[in-house]
This record gives structure tokens, sequence and C-alpha cells, in this order.
């Protein structure tokens, strides 16, 4: 389950949103070479999760990952 939701293009997609905090969905698409639906379905999965939010400022958003540890016990 956490490998579908921590997928490899989410994580990337995560790191970039910590190293470019001022970009919106769209800039944040065009940096990863993505497209911008694609960009706002992961989003929308991680902030059903609780692991990233959305600003919005007019009419676009911006994302923000939340300050989150996540412990697996085995």
């Amino acid at each position: 389950m956490v490998s579908k939701i921590l997928s490899e293009k989410r994580l990337e997609l995560m790191r970039a949103i910590k190293e470019h905090s001022d970009y919106n969905v769209s800039q944040l698409a065009k940096l990863l070479g993505r497209k911008q639906e694609a960009v706002s379905r992961d989003l929308s999965m991680l902030r059903r999760y609780g692991i990233v939010d959305i600003k919005r400022k007019e009419r676009e958003a911006y994302p923000e990952v939340k300050p989150t540890h996540v412990m697996i016990e085995i």
C-alpha cells in the first residue's frame, strides 16, 4: 500500500515541491516533464493521505509538503 501512495513519481514530485516552494502545479508539471493532469492526480492522492496541502492564490494552486514522519513497524 505504501509503495502505491509513495511511488517514484510522487516522491519526485514531493522533492520538487520542497525545492521549488514558489512553483504552482503548472510549473511543477513543466519542471518534471509531466502532464499537468497527471501531477494534479498525484497531488489529489497525496492530499487525501495528508501528505501535501494545496494553497490557492487567485486561480493558481500551490502545493506544499506537510511536515510528516512515517514509521512502519514490521
